[in-house]
């Protein structure tokens, strides 16, 4: 089997970005990027395998980030080692925290993926509590991180690798400090999986999944119970025992978060914005919006083209 990392130095500590990305090896290299700044590697590129590869990454002071931007070879899983027996599927984004023991792998073909590493020791010192949560791996979503706002961070963070501009190093350390509060945020919202009398990791995934299904109606509490094969009752116990949050407010974050990236990253109608997420129209559309946030979608998608323009100014 070939290995992720040399066979000597798996799951070995690195405390150094620099240093572990130097020994980092998923595959044969068809082309490489990297970028060092002062907390921080990046690095992006294709590389091929020509048979199954297994490996390990570990680092107590160092988060990894893997975002795949094509998909991912058959049969591509992983887990953190101390948390789950048992490997996980892989999804677009995988998330490392400093501190966890990360086994992974997958067949043999063509990828291409960004992998950035972060040293978690600066964030330690500035947000004590932001670290800490980032600090409790013991979460099966780390091997499918889905967001929309994760993923399109570390799709800036990317651009700035192929496209550098003025102050590039300065970019991808203020966007990958962003990055690392909204995974706390995601985190904090997923909440804990394995408490007693919570749901079952694969019946949060499925309730997430059918919350951001895209043009489709918000769930009712009926079709979520059916979907995880449990009565109301057990429903909405276990969700607010697994996330400290009822189910109803859940659907509303999730869809108001979802509408908020939608309508800051893309310049789709809000018709099409409304209609992709499930309403009936756009007139139900922003008064779900105004009462949630207080403005209007338009007035929240004017006031970030205006942050924008003033920040490159």
């Amino acid at each position: 089997m070939n290995k992720l990392t040399a066979p000597k130095n798996a799951l070995k500590d690195f405390s150094d970005p620099r240093f572990l990305s130097d020994r980092f090896n998923p595959g044969s290299w068809i082309d490489r990027k990297q970028i060092n700044t002062s907390s921080s590697v990046l690095i992006s590129g294709k590389y091929e395998r020509s048979e199954p590869v297994t490996g390990g990454i570990h680092s107590e002071n160092v988060h990894f980030f893997d975002l795949c931007l094509a998909q991912r070879p058959e049969n591509s899983k992983g887990h953190l080692v101390e948390f789950f027996r048992e490997p996980q599927p892989l999804g677009e984004v995988i998330f490392v925290p400093a501190g966890a023991r990360y086994i992974g792998g997958g067949g043999p073909g063509k990828q291409h993926n960004m992998f950035l590493f972060l040293h978690a020791g600066k964030l330690q010192e500035d947000d004590p509590q932001l670290a800490d949560v980032l600090s409790r791996p013991g979460c099966e979503e780390f091997m499918d991180l889905r967001s929309d706002r994760i993923r399109f961070l570390l799709t800036q963070i990317c651009r700035e690798l192929y496209n550098p501009g003025f102050a590039s190093d300065l970019m991808i350390e203020g966007l990958s400090t962003t990055l690392l509060a909204e995974t706390a945020r995601l985190l904090q919202q997923i909440g804990p999986v394995r408490t007693k009398g919570g749901l079952a990791p694969v019946n949060l995934r499925r309730i997430q999944d059918r919350i951001t299904m895209d043009g489709a109606r918000p769930p009712t509490l009926d079709e979520l119970a059916q979907l995880c094969n449990l009565s109301r009752r057990q429903l909405m116990r276990g969700f607010r025992e697994s996330t400290g949050r009822t189910v109803g407010e859940f659907i509303k974050n999730t869809l108001l978060e979802k509408a908020q990236v939608m309508l800051r990253t893309t310049d789709k109608p809000i018709g099409i914005i409304a209609e992709e997420l499930g309403f009936t129209n756009a007139s139900s559309f922003s008064t779900v919006f105004r009462r949630l946030t207080g403005e209007s979608p338009r007035d929240f998608r004017s006031r970030q083209i205006i942050c924008g323009w003033a920040s490159r100014n």
